[in-house]
């Protein structure tokens, strides 16, 4: 249910407006002037906005003014009502961002016609802009494997290689291993940043949710089990460790099931 507010100082003509929305199932709050009208719209973010323009405190250009410098409220669709028909009007309201302009008096059919004109733009709009950031999470979820992976794989790799050389220096060795324990940070950051992403995917995407509910991990308790001990003997308290596991049937990757379950044991400890 859309959310509309109406700023309108005429007690007869708000009263016929909200009349007209809430028969049309639209969610409407008003206000009398437009200070107030400008504090209901920053504090409930309604999905459009119908404004007379002259009014008592700030008049429906002052309203506008103040809204679209707001970033939070700058892109809420704007409906002017005004009394005022001169062409002069009309531009200074679309000049100020107004979305549409409706002179007084004007029909039920005028006014809930603009309305789903303007919530129907304003719909494809986020639509598209949800799809663009889709897609900027999936070029991000294909690039950072290979741009970020690969050299950390050798930051890994190498300090490993000196680690298993460059025993006698104790100095030497703390520091490769440092370089090996900050690079298998960033390693498992980056893994956790990329299943986020891919998760974030699967939420817009009904075949992306098909595709990830189609694995299944039978013998869940195994996994769990040998995360949990490997953690324990880390910390060397394996004697503290009680597990009463029923093996079940997981609607999830062993891999993904597996990084659930590590995550989860790394924080517990």
């Amino acid at each position: 249910m859309a959310k509309i507010l109406v700023i309108e100082d005429e007690l007869s003509v708000r009263d016929n407006i909200l009349e007209l929305l809430e028969a049309n199932n639209f969610q409407v709050t008003e206000s009398d002037n437009g200070l107030a009208g400008i504090q209901l719209a920053t504090q409930q973010l309604p999905d459009l906005i119908v404004c007379d323009v002259m009014m008592p405190e700030l008049d429906g250009y002052e309203v506008l003014t103040a809204l679209r410098s707001n970033p939070a409220t700058q892109t809420i669709p704007f409906i002017f009502l005004t009394a005022k028909a001169s062409r002069d009007d009309w531009r200074q309201g679309m000049e100020l961002g107004s979305d549409d302009y409706l002179t007084k008096p004007f029909t039920a059919k005028e006014l809930l016609s603009a309305i789903a004109t303007r919530l129907s733009k304003q719909m494809a709009i986020q639509q598209q802009s949800e799809a663009k950031l889709d897609e900027l999470r999936s070029n991000i979820t294909s690039a950072l494997p290979r741009e970020l992976q690969t050299p950390l794989n050798s930051i890994v790799g190498t300090s490993h290689t000196l680690l298993a050389d460059y025993i006698e220096a104790a100095s030497v060795r703390s520091m490769i291993e440092d370089i090996q324990a900050s690079g298998q940070q960033l390693s498992r950051s980056i893994q956790n940043f990329l299943l986020y992403a891919e998760l974030e995917l699967a939420e817009t995407s009904s075949e992306r949710r098909r595709t990830f509910q189609t694995y299944q991990t039978r013998f869940s308790s195994a996994i769990i089990s040998a995360q949990a001990i490997a953690k324990a003997r880390e910390f060397n308290r394996e004697s503290d460790l009680l597990l009463n596991l029923t093996d079940t049937a997981v609607q999830m990757a062993a891999p993904r099931l597996q990084k659930l379950v590590f995550e989860l044991v790394d924080n517990a400890f």
